[in-house]
């Protein structure tokens, strides 16, 4: 309730600025993402969405679609513009096909081959960020005067956040279904949106 409400205040916070630029209405849509994905999981309070192994296991892969929301921030900080209705339909559509494909046949294998390929995608978002943040530093260093608050050194430390989140998540997900670590799960998923939100 607490991440739900944060989040989407947050969300809501950035879309009404009187002069948001582009980077923060993009932020304001993924903070709405994030919080339509916490209030669907409050759905499992009700007793017949907890003892739902196929229900939970649906909502873990609707779930996976943060990832490529996520890296469509990281690719218009390092590239601005490049996102766009195209390069989002083109990033989110396979984990669209794996929802529909567990949701139709509630395949253990679709579902740990999903898992795969969003550990995988996620991967190749990190290195991809690896590789290009120093060259993006290196051209606003070499462009810019006052450097204080564009370039991306501030993006490392919440990357190894992400990189814990997606960690806990994959835990979460793959091994356990135990309550205190949907606790500690979303305890630090507030602690990531906080810090993004800062």
């Amino acid at each position: 309730g607490a991440c739900f409400v944060f989040i989407a205040g947050g969300g809501f916070y950035l879309l009404r600025m009187t002069t948001p630029n582009r980077l923060q209405k993009l932020l304001g849509y993924i903070f709405i993402f994030f919080a339509g994905l916490f209030l669907k999981d409050l759905l499992f309070i009700f007793p017949f969405f907890n003892s739902s192994e196929y229900l939970y296991n649906l909502s873990l892969s609707i779930d996976n679609l943060s990832t490529p929301i996520c890296a469509l921030y990281v690719l218009e900080v390092l590239r601005p513009y490049a996102v766009n209705p195209r390069t989002t339909a083109f990033s989110i559509l396979p984990f669209i096909l794996f929802i529909v494909l567990y949701a139709v046949t509630r395949s253990q294998t679709v579902l740990i081959t999903n898992y795969i390929f969003t550990a995988c995608y996620a991967l190749v978002v990190c290195v991809y960020f690896l590789i290009q943040a120093p060259k993006y530093n290196k051209y606003i260093s070499e462009n810019y005067s006052y450097i204080e608050n564009i370039d991306l050194n501030w993006i490392y430390k919440l990357l190894m956040l992400f990189a814990a989140y997606i960690l806990a998540w994959l835990t979460l997900g793959v091994f356990t279904s135990n309550h205190l670590f949907d606790t500690l799960y979303y305890t630090l998923s507030l602690f990531v949106w906080i810090v993004v939100f800062a």
